[in-house]
């Protein structure tokens, strides 16, 4: 019996391990909570809306829902920059619209995490879906044009690369989405290469998650229903 305890225990630790593997939680660089430059600004499920230039800030980092974003750096973006988060709930996905024309090339790169708390629930990152606003700087010109391609340093999923054009072309593919496997943490880069004629007027992510839950493997269920068949013959044959 207690060699049975004891292996069931092991297969549980073992799924457990399994199921947990990988799963890294926020590195970010946050300052304390509070509504200023440097500090962590907690928007809670409402969302809003702030100045790129807050965000640039060193300790910045901005809580929607349940997840925190922070260490944002950009290149060839606009003073006038803003960054909306729109979180669907307290656990749902999180939309972050950046809007402020984009000079060529330009990159944006942030770090998005599931809180501890969320964390602690099971609640992982496990899709991105990336989209870009432009327009034609002059209707006479030739067409406008702009690629984003977004990746992540951490190499948790393939390249995104999504194309759009005004007026749209057969080519076009944006918006982009792509599902890897879920994580607590998501370091994102991405770059817009404009061509001639053309004016990006915002980036659009969308931060999708699941809940994971630990259950035993099918393997594992099969060893735990024979284990618990052969327990009950056993009491069987010594009350006969």
């Amino acid at each position: 019996m207690k060699r049975l305890a004891s292996s069931l225990s092991a297969l549980a630790l073992a799924a457990a391990t399994f199921m947990f593997t990988g799963q890294a939680h926020a590195v970010l660089t946050c300052g304390p909570a509070g509504t200023l430059p440097g500090d962590t600004i907690d928007l809670g499920t409402a969302g809003g809306t702030l100045p790129g230039s807050t965000l640039l800030t060193a300790g910045t980092c901005v809580i929607a829902g349940d997840k925190i974003f922070g260490d944002f750096a950009e290149t060839n973006g606009p003073g006038t920059a803003s960054a909306t988060f729109i979180p669907t709930g307290m656990f749902g996905n999180v939309t972050l619209g950046l809007a402020g024309n984009l000079i060529n090339p330009a990159s944006v790169n942030y770090e998005v995490a599931v809180t501890d708390a969320a964390f602690a629930l099971g609640w992982r990152i496990e899709d991105i879906r990336k989209d870009l606003t432009l327009n034609q700087a002059s209707a006479s010109g030739p067409i406008a044009s702009a690629t984003l391609t977004g990746n992540s340093p951490q190499g948790l999923f393939a390249d995104i690369v999504c194309t759009r054009s005004d007026p749209s072309q057969p080519t076009d593919n944006c918006p982009a989405h792509t599902t890897f496997t879920p994580t607590g943490d998501l370091i994102l880069d991405q770059t817009i290469t404009l061509t001639t004629n053309t004016v990006v007027t915002g980036l659009t992510d969308t931060i999708s998650q699941t809940n994971i839950t630990i259950t035993p493997e099918p393997t594992s269920l099969g060893l735990l229903g024979t284990a618990l068949l052969g327990l009950g013959l056993l009491a069987r044959r010594r009350r006969s």
